[in-house]
């Protein structure tokens, strides 16, 4: 391949994974660790007018920890709190069973508009441990550079 075609080929793979990129940005959130219940941020990230979460729930206890995504809100600056969003396909979702020493992936997304701005998930209500709730602290994620 001569040097043109290695340019144009080159040129091509940046405005095509800009395309990819276009519109997402990307939010980051500070490690989150409660009595032995750490959740993972896998990939945070505003496209259009939802927020989605891809995170990681691990259990570090040795008892059984179950988690209802349907129960946990999110909570903007202003002081609003929303329910997940879902699609009238997906219906609703069971709750996940993390066994002592793994993880289940935990992804929710909900509807803020095209506006960054940080977002509360509300862990006080949906996680259950050894059969009795618990309430865990916030988990706080922020658009990158904020």
């Amino acid at each position: 391949m001569n040097r043109v075609q290695s340019l144009v080929v080159a040129a091509l793979l940046v405005a095509a994974s800009g395309v990819a990129l276009a519109g997402e940005i990307t939010y980051s959130a500070a490690p989150y660790t409660h009595d032995k219940i750490t959740v993972a941020a896998e990939k945070i990230w505003l496209k259009g007018d939802k927020v989605w979460f891809k995170l990681r729930v691990m259990n570090g206890s040795d008892k059984v920890l179950m988690f209802d995504k349907e129960q946990i809100q999110a909570k903007l600056p202003d002081g609003r709190t929303m329910a997940r969003a879902r699609s009238v396909f997906a219906g609703q979702a069971k709750p996940s069973t993390v066994l002592p020493g793994g993880s289940q992936p935990l992804w929710v997304e909900y509807v803020i508009g095209k506006t960054p701005m940080q977002v509360s998930l509300l862990f006080g209500h949906g996680f259950i441990l050894d059969g009795k709730p618990i309430a865990l602290p916030d988990f706080v994620a922020s658009p990158t550079g904020q």
